[in-house]
């Protein structure tokens, strides 16, 4: 097994770094940055690595980090806070133990069948989903969320559409955005064409786009912590990158854009 200590205290580093490496190839770092270029240079089987970090970074960056590069390594972060101990499991994914100060020998010795138990306990019950995921599974509700903003806003909300009329360029192209590789941009195209037979206003296309990013990230703050926070933020850039060439799509197929 190798591991990765990450502690901005020398003793605490060195002793750390000591006792597990008894049983383990160890690699110490004493700064975040430090500790990215190891994960970066290395794959590691464990990560043991203190809340609080002097130096530009903290436990859970590391962990996040360490969850994206190494996917199967296991995270232990040491904290010296009691009640945001469990809070803190609860919440971060890329958490398999949370330990609180201060630390014995033996519980440092034992840390990598700790790390093994633990995972294998927790499952990952929290964070199992990505962000493509619950888009696919809360589609519906999304959906009518999005219709209620539609129906509500003083100018989009006045024109004589069904429901049917508003949604369905919307719900493909919501569909293309739950799938693992870009789709083509048909519905979007579809959907400039249909809103300019409709007599629509290129910024009711922006609105209506708007409207959509906002119920999607409404939708996961309240999902929290059902998602792999470790992949959350590169897929939320993804998905407004998504988001924004569809919109780009429907505004040149509407008439407004020309290559």
């Amino acid at each position: 097994m190798r591991i990765l200590v990450a502690e901005d205290d020398k003793t605490l580093l060195e002793l750390t770094g000591a006792i597990l490496a008894q049983s383990a190839q160890v690699d110490c770092a004493s700064i975040p940055a430090q500790a990215l270029r190891l994960m970066a240079a290395e794959t590691y089987d464990l990560l043991v690595t203190d809340l609080n970090m002097q130096g530009g970074g903290d436990g859970l960056m590391l962990s996040g980090a360490m969850r994206s590069l190494h996917p199967r390594a296991r995270n232990v972060l040491i904290t010296g806070y009691p009640d945001f101990a469990r809070a803190l499991q609860a919440m971060q994914s890329t958490l398999d133990l949370v330990i609180v100060k201060p630390v014995g020998v033996d519980q440092l010795r034992s840390l990598p069948q700790l790390a093994e138990s633990a995972a294998a306990k927790a499952s990952h019950e929290t964070g199992k989903h990505n962000l493509w995921s619950l888009l696919d599974n809360r589609r519906t509700a999304i959906l009518s969320a999005w219709l209620k903003l539609v129906q509500a806003d003083d100018v989009i909300g006045s024109l004589s559409l069904s429901a049917s009329e508003r949604l369905d360029h919307i719900e493909a192209i919501l569909h293309d955005l739950t799938r693992d590789i870009p789709a083509p941009p048909s519905h979007a195209e579809a959907h400039g064409r249909e809103r300019r037979a409709q007599h629509y206003k290129a910024e009711w296309i922006a609105r209506e786009v708007s409207f959509l990013r906002r119920v999607i990230f409404d939708a996961v703050v309240s999902a929290l912590l059902e998602l792999d926070l470790s992949r959350l933020t590169a897929d939320l850039f993804e998905m407004n990158w998504r988001l924004d060439a569809a919109l780009l799509t429907s505004l040149r197929t509407f008439g407004l854009l020309t290559d």
